[in-house]
């Protein structure tokens, strides 16, 4: 099961949901800011709750990877040339953002502006540190599988499909009536962009190789893996069955099986994550 890496599984799919929730929020507060000054900021509340406890046991979980977890704060002082420190510091920069954001909405939800303004600095924060977590592995050029433009599209897209199905699990929750059509459109046009990037990613994954025998063999053993399978129906087949269901269904129903998509999802996606690491980990265990 090392090979796996379970904490580092943890620390990257759950703190990349929490950027994403963060980010499709923002979305919504810029595209949509009438339905986010009334309906949006009481529905979505819970969703920000939501997003700093995901970041919180990320963070708790990626203590776990350490040999000896007290002496955690020395990852530091690498700072000037490792990204894995660089990581760190985006972690806590974004954990304070995110908490103040939370403060927000948690008293102060009727000051728009501020709350717009603070969502978009925590998003802003949330992607330098999806992209600080892709370039910790894409710069191990040993590793080819990892050294490539997907890694960084993988990350990302995670978080994305996963923030994007969990807001729009809070939008249908709201009152029918105070159901937004515009925003329904919004976030199956969003929905359906994330998506689609996803099986770009995962076709590309499997044809980039840079001639590497490594590449190949991870290719294979990805491929030959129930966990790649899983994450091909509960992250791209079931979404985007949602997506159509969200345009023609009813509420109630489209609520059920929103949250039957999410955790699909999050199943997948925590199923990819460990074929990423057990790709490369199960031939070379260099840690």
């Amino acid at each position: 099961m090392a090979e796996y890496e379970i904490p580092l599984v943890i620390f990257t799919v759950l703190s990349q949901w929490a950027v994403g929730i963060i980010i499709a929020i923002v979305l919504l507060e810029w595209l949509k800011p009438k339905y986010m000054n009334t309906v949006g900021k009481q529905v979505l509340k819970s969703s920000v709750y939501l997003a700093l406890s995901l970041s919180v046991v990320a963070a708790l979980a990626s203590m776990l990877h350490l040999n000896n977890p007290l002496k955690g704060p020395t990852s530091l002082l690498g700072l000037g040339h490792s990204w894995l420190s660089r990581e760190i510091v985006a972690v806590i920069l974004f954990n304070a953002c995110l908490l103040g954001l939370t403060y927000l909405w948690w008293k102060k939800t009727d000051q728009d502006k501020l709350r717009r303004n603070i969502g978009t600095i925590t998003a802003l924060l949330g992607v330098i540190l999806v992209i600080s977590s892709a370039i910790v592995y894409f710069s191990i050029q040993l590793h080819p599988t990892w050294n490539n433009w997907t890694t960084f599209a993988s990350f990302l897209l995670t978080g994305l499909l996963l923030g994007a199905l969990t807001v729009a699990l809070f939008v249908f929750k709201g009152k029918q009536e105070d159901l937004d059509i515009g925003v329904k459109k919004l976030l199956s046009v969003y929905l359906s962009i994330i998506i689609v990037a996803l099986f770009i990613t995962v076709g590309n994954s499997a044809m980039i190789s840079n001639g590497a025998s490594e590449s190949q063999i991870a290719t294979t053993i990805s491929y030959t893996s129930i966990l790649f399978w899983i994450r091909i129906i509960g992250s791209m087949l079931l979404p985007a069955t949602l997506v159509i269901y969200m345009i023609v269904s009813k509420k109630s129903a489209a609520t059920k099986f929103i949250l039957a998509a999410t955790t699909f999802a999050l199943i997948g996606e925590l199923s990819g994550r460990a074929v990423f690491y057990y790709s490369v980990m199960s031939q070379y265990p260099w840690f």
